[in-house]
């Protein structure tokens, strides 16, 4: 059985949050959020270059 968790980017860019998912050898991520835009570089729904 694979275990599910969940995360958080505030206070992070994306490659910080990319260092954190590969420490946790996440293997998959999915974008759960209603609305998949943010202010942020980086973290509004599109494909992912890593």
């Amino acid at each position: 059985m694979q275990e599910l968790l969940t995360i958080g980017y505030e206070g992070l860019n994306t490659d910080q949050f990319i260092l954190l998912l590969k420490s946790g050898d996440v293997q998959t991520v999915m974008d759960i959020r209603q609305m998949p835009q943010s202010r942020k570089p980086g973290f509004s729904k599109s494909r992912c270059q890593y």
